[in-house]
Parts: structure tokens; sequence; C-alpha cells
């Protein structure tokens, strides 16, 4: 037998061992608290001692997390987690199974009991427990038929996973920013529009058809700056919709059950889209990117503002694992500070050395040689190049191209928006002035009880300080009036 049919055989039966040992921990009434995080410490001797931390769709939990889960001192088994530990699919099925018990996870202090109890348990096959636990950012939970997601409001203090069932919650939730990040956004709408198929009493295909339509006017209004969302909704009409010759009355309909599945896979399917084209636009971004550079980062890119793996910081992690040695400069992010919050939560997790700078500090290491490249995400771009982003984009573009330092959104052509000529005709969202004004310095209000704020949600980067747009299908340099059009339509 070779070494390499051998690990795969071991790596399978620790996959079934564990995963039945955490099974019979739930099934006999092992309760596990609401509050609790798992991870291990593994010792290698010719590694030394580390940990091996939970995954979720991509992400860790952070390194100094108290709550800890020992692995004991039996070595086959600490062995086992050195060499297949990269796969993290064992502690997949763990968060799933605590899930169904409950839906907060916090980082704080939990034991199980002795992983070594029942290693001659049967294994699991392998890549039939991989598609069991994986769980992404979005997630519909067919068990339950729910749409899930990570509420995003709590990290990094806490792991909440949120269930609903209807699509008015989720268009509160993507207003209140539980899940933010366009190709998330336009994930979860997909979603949402599933829910309001299942939500719709009508018995029939035309009933239902216009359930959806008001169920789409509500999630398209949720926020509108971000393309996605309003893709996404349009192109699951699109696939339900009746042909001319339908209308006509000279085909047969789908019926309402037909339909309703129909939303539910075709969401499915820009869900799953997402994360491969984030891959691939990962692997064109990375190109860019030199051994040795130091990168400035705007809001959050991350795994979170997608599906799975991420847009700007999906090119920066997969620069990193291609073993560029680089160094992230993750700014804030005023008011809600998604790059303090998130961003630097997911570097983190990926062990990507970062510092976090207020976002006034960009323009000071721009200057002095402190960073060579600029990656930013997008909730649109206009036909012309115009980059709408969370704001604070545009003067980092600014400074970028007052120093000649390259900057470079990264963009799905899903969030391209030919229909628009310019950046000017994007619409811009404006917030609650309370995420302003509720900021706190050492527990104390920052500004005086009767002060009013302006809160603007994003601003609109002229193509002309843009560098090159990457996308999943290549790298996009002007003139980008005719080369976007050219990557979209490929």
């Amino acid at each position: 037998m070779s070494d390499a049919e051998a690990k795969c055989l071991s790596s399978r039966s620790l996959a079934g061992q564990l995963f039945n040992i955490i099974e019979q921990n739930l099934r006999t009434g092992y309760r596990f608290s609401g509050d609790c995080a798992l991870y291990g410490p593994c010792t290698d001797t010719a590694r030394g001692s580390e940990s091996w931390y939970p995954h979720v769709g991509g992400m860790f939990f952070p390194a100094g997390a108290r709550g800890r889960v020992d692995l004991l001192a039996d070595t086959p088994v600490q062995r086992l987690l050195w060499k297949f530990g990269e796969d993290f699919f064992v502690l997949r099925a763990f968060l799933q199974l605590v899930f169904s018990i409950s839906l907060t996870i916090r980082l704080s202090r939990v034991k199980l009991r002795p992983l070594a109890s029942a290693l001659s348990k049967e294994s699991a096959d392998l890549c039939q427990l991989r598609e069991k636990v994986i769980m992404r950012t979005v997630f519909w939970d067919y068990e339950t038929d729910e749409f899930k997601m990570i509420d995003q409001r709590r990290l990094p203090g806490a792991f909440e996973i949120l269930a609903y069932r209807d699509h008015k919650s989720v268009a509160q939730a993507i207003t209140d920013m539980v899940v933010r990040g366009a190709p998330a956004i336009g994930a979860a709408a997909g979603f949402g529009l599933a829910l309001a198929a299942r939500e719709s009493a009508s018995t029939s295909t035309a009933g239902l058809l216009a359930d959806l339509e008001a169920a789409s006017a509500v999630l398209k209004a949720a926020r509108p700056t971000a393309v996605n969302l309003a893709w996404a909704v349009d192109r699951i009409m699109r696939t339900v919709s009746p042909t001319p010759f339908q209308r006509e009355g000279r085909g047969e309909g789908e019926s309402p059950a037909e339909i309703r599945q129909k939303v539910l896979d075709e969401a499915q399917r820009i869900a799953d889209e997402d994360v491969e084209i984030n891959k691939r636009m990962a692997e064109h971004g990375a190109t860019l990117i030199e051994d040795g550079d130091t990168v400035i980062h705007h809001c959050n890119t991350g795994a979170l503002a997608t599906v799975d793996w991420g847009t700007a910081l999906g090119v920066i992690r997969t620069a990193w694992e291609q073993g560029k040695k680089i160094h992230v400069l993750v700014d804030e992010t005023r008011p809600r500070l998604q790059g303090a919050r998130l961003t630097a939560w997911e570097l983190e997790q990926y062990g990507i050395p970062y510092d976090i700078i207020s976002d006034n500090t960009a323009g000071h290491f721009l200057k002095t040689g402190g960073a060579q490249k600029c990656f930013v995400g997008s909730d649109r771009t206009a036909a012309n190049g115009d980059v709408a982003n969370k704001i604070g984009t545009y003067m980092l573009a600014l400074a970028a191209h007052d120093n000649g330092v390259p900057f470079y959104p990264v963009v799905p052509t899903s969030t391209i928006d030919l229909s628009l000529a310019h950046g000017g005709l994007i619409p811009i969202e404006e917030r609650d002035p309370a995420e302003v004004l509720g900021l706190q310095f050492e527990g104390e209000r920052v500004a005086p009880v009767e002060a009013q704020a302006r809160n603007i949600a994003f601003d609109v980067t002229p193509a002309r300080l843009v560098t090159a747009i990457v996308t999943e299908n290549g790298i996009v340099y002007p003139p980008f009036d005719v080369n976007l059009k050219k990557v979209v339509m490929s």
C-alpha cells in the first residue's frame, strides 16, 4: 500500500471515529452549553506544539479563544490530526451538531468527554462526511427547511447562526447588516425568495408568481447600492417566469410545487457559483501580489462578505497560501468597523500578518513606501469602471493614485452593472446617523448628546483612479468602457 493510500484510509478512519464520539456525547445527554468553542492543542515532535482550530466557511476561531477541548495524549490521534488537520471536516461536523441544540457559539470554556474512549468505532466515508457538514456564511438548511446565516454584527466577540423562515425577516436582516458584502447579500436575497415561495398559500401558478413578484420588491428595497441583490432576485424570477409561448396559452406552465423547487434550486446554484467565482478571482488577483508586499485593504471582503472564500481578501489569502510573504494593513472602516472587527478576525484565523490602522492613516503609509498595493471590493461597478464601495474607498484611491501605488478592486461580473454608464447613476445608501453617533471611546460616548450626523454608506471611485479590475474572467485594464463589457459578456 502506498503512503498516499495509507493516509487516505487513516483519514477516513479518524473522521468516522471522532464523528461518532462527538455524536455519542450529544445523544447520551452530555449537553454542550450554548456558549462554547472547540479547539485542541496538538503536539508533534517534528513540528513543535501548535493548536488545531475549528473551521467554518473557510474561517477559524481566534487563537486567543479560551474554550478548549483536550485531544488527550493519545499519540496516534495526534499524529493523524497533524497529517489531516487541513481538512477540518471533523470540527465542521461538531459545529453542525451543536447548532441543532443551540444556535449560539461563544468563545468560552467547555469540555468534551475523552475522545480516546471509542477509537475502534467504524469509520464514516470521508467524502460523505464532508458533504454533510460544510457550512457557509449563508446557507439553506435542508434538514429544517430554513435559511441560516452568520450574524456578522456579533463578531468577533460571539459566533451566532440565525435561522429565517420568511422573506421579510431576511430583508430586514439585510438592512440591519446581519449579512453584508454584495455577493453574500445576493445569495441571501435568493434564499429569501425561496422562503417567499414556501410562504405563499396560493394553489395556482399565477397566484404564486404574483406573491414572488411582491416578495422580490421587498427584498430589492433592503439595500439599494449592492447590485448583486437585485441581480440574484431577477435571475431567479427569470427562471420561473412563463415563456411568451406559455403566456399565450399555447403551452403548459409549471405547477406551484415545481416553481417552489425551482426557486430554491436556483438560489442554491447562485450560492455554489459564488464560491467558485471567488476562487477564480483569487487566482487571477494573486498574480498581482509579489513576495514581500504590504497590502492596504478596506472594509471586509473575505469569506464573511461572500458565500465563502472572499473577493479582495480572497486574493490576499490565495497569495499567502501560495507562499508569498505578505503583510496587510487593515483600514478599520468606520463607522461600523468592518475592517477592525471582521477582516482582522479573518486574517487572524488564516495566520496572515496584519496591522489595524485608522482610516486616515492610509495616506501616510502610501506616501512613505509602507504599502505597495491596495485591494478593495465593490458593491456596484458601472460600465465605465467607476466603482461604488464602502465609504472611504474614494479617499484611499486618491492617496494611492497620488503616490503611484496600484489600486485594484476585485469584482465578480455579477457586480458590474452595464446598464449604468457611469458611477453618478449608482444609488448611494445613507444609513441611520446612530451608527456614527453611537461610537464610544473607553466606554464613553464620543459625540455630544445634541449632535447630529450624516452616515453615507458608500462612495464612488472614478475609473481614472483604478489601475485594473480583477474579475473571475481575468484582469481588466483600461479602457474600462470597452473591456468591462467584453469580460462580462465572456
